[in-house]
């Protein structure tokens, strides 16, 4: 049986035995809970349980705040008691993330402003053609400067073929992927969370002995818990632990 990294607070593991509490005076089941808040229902078992640690702060509060909500308590009661308890602060990630777990729906604003910009190039070209082949003045203006529009520009008879025959120049050899497969092997537990190419991050939790293989076109970026706790094979190539004890952020393929 893995061996767990560091104890549970006595005061976490109350926390979780409240969410039990009110679960079940709500009358819900943890499939209840994992079908409305899309959180996994082994994640909801380990939080009832007080077992925190398994996740990083960022979730906990999350998935926490998720979970309250669900049940109609208070959310900023559950938090405040959580950062008390746990001596977590608040942190705010430098991008946003986002896991397999939660899923919301929020507006972006910039979609909309890209579907704008994109609308309007499109009058403008449609203005521009009609223009063209409609108004004989702006014609004559664009054959001027654009040689290759005016009909007089086309030779009238075609020219002859070459008698010498054309060789056609080898294709060049296709560039070589820079993609591959990254293998991670854990020694111990801990949590990572994985990129591949431009997809959304996957929230990954290893137990001693477990392995993982992700495959891609590009490039897959790895945030990991420990950097002592996980190995990596890149492509075949036996690349050793991640790096020194703690979190740690890495980019495959590696630099050179």
């Amino acid at each position: 049986m893995a061996e767990k990294t560091h104890a549970e607070s006595p005061s976490l593991e109350s926390l979780g035995q409240i969410l039990a509490r009110e679960r079940e005076k709500a009358g819900l089941t943890r499939n209840d809970l994992a079908s409305t808040t899309r959180i996994a229902i082994d994640q909801i078992a380990k939080m009832e349980e007080g077992q925190f640690s398994h996740l990083p702060p960022v979730y906990a509060r999350g998935f926490l705040k998720t979970l309250a909500g669900a049940m109609g308590l208070d959310q900023e009661v559950f938090l405040g008691e959580y950062r008390r308890l746990s001596g977590h602060k608040e942190e705010f990630p430098s991008r946003p993330l986002r896991n397999n777990y939660v899923e919301t729906d929020i507006f972006d604003e910039s979609g909309s402003g890209l579907g704008l910009s994109i609308l309007i190039i499109i009058i403008v070209l449609g203005v521009v053609v009609a223009l063209f082949f409609l108004n004989p003045t702006f014609h004559r203006f664009i054959a001027q400067r654009l040689p290759f529009l005016s009909e007089e520009s086309v030779p009238a008879t075609p020219v002859a073929p070459p008698t010498t025959p054309v060789v056609a120049a080898p294709s060049p050899a296709p560039a070589p992927r820079p993609g591959g497969r990254l293998v991670l092997r854990a020694v111990k537990a801990t949590w990572t969370q994985v990129q591949v190419d431009e997809g959304g991050l996957r929230f990954v939790y290893f137990q001693p002995g477990q392995s993982q293989s992700f495959d891609s076109d590009r490039s897959i970026k790895v945030i990991v818990g420990d950097g002592q706790a996980l190995t990596a094979e890149w492509n075949g190539q036996d690349l050793g632990f991640l790096g020194p004890q703690g979190p740690r952020e890495l980019a495959f393929p590696p630099a050179r």
